[in-house]
């Protein structure tokens, strides 16, 4: 699903286009997922787990684009990816086809801008059109800020997943189920 394009104010002043990614776009997702890997042990994966090409990650923004149930947007601040979010179908079963799975990140130095919520908020309404009745994450423990904005935006948290998350040097940590019912 392609998002309508749209100019926002950070807290700094500054302006951010948030948008759909395009195919042209790749390296710069490539690069901003790599990079953000690399700044907090809080992201899913490592960046040498990473091993889409550019292409196969163009391939991958179009069918974003071509979904009807799928949806990622990014934040560009001049020519930089600041920050993306997404949100996927958990399933296409129709007892879960309401529900959806929400990521999100933001590279550091754009950190305490506003870019966090503006994601959210803007994925939060987007699901709605979308026909989607709640949105879920989860959130490693330890990941303070990040689960102060999903608390603002109203999510709550459901539960834990005890060492859910296995660092490679040796560190474990939880993951914090959350959601929002829409």
């Amino acid at each position: 699903m392609r998002y309508q394009e749209c100019y926002v104010t950070l807290r700094d002043g500054s302006q951010c286009r948030i948008a759909s990614p395009e195919a042209t776009d790749a390296a710069k997702v490539l690069e901003h997922m790599r990079l953000t890997s690399e700044e907090t042990h809080h992201m899913l994966r490592h960046a040498e787990e990473i091993q889409k090409t550019t292409d196969e990650e163009a391939a991958y923004l179009e069918a974003m684009l071509e979904s009807s149930s799928n949806l990622m947007i990014a934040a560009f601040i001049g020519d930089e990816l600041a920050g993306n979010a997404g949100i996927a179908r958990v399933g296409d079963f129709s007892k879960i086809r309401h529900r959806a799975r929400f990521g999100i990140s933001v590279k550091k130095k754009y950190w305490g801008r506003g870019i966090g919520w503006t994601l959210t908020q803007a994925i939060m309404d987007e699901a709605k059109k979308m026909g989607y009745a709640q949105l879920e994450l989860d959130v490693f423990s330890d990941n303070k800020s990040a689960r102060a904005l999903y608390k603002k935006a109203g999510f709550e948290e459901w539960g834990c997943i005890k060492n859910a998350y296995h660092l490679q040097n040796g560190s474990r940590y939880d993951a914090i189920i959350m959601g929002k019912i829409l």
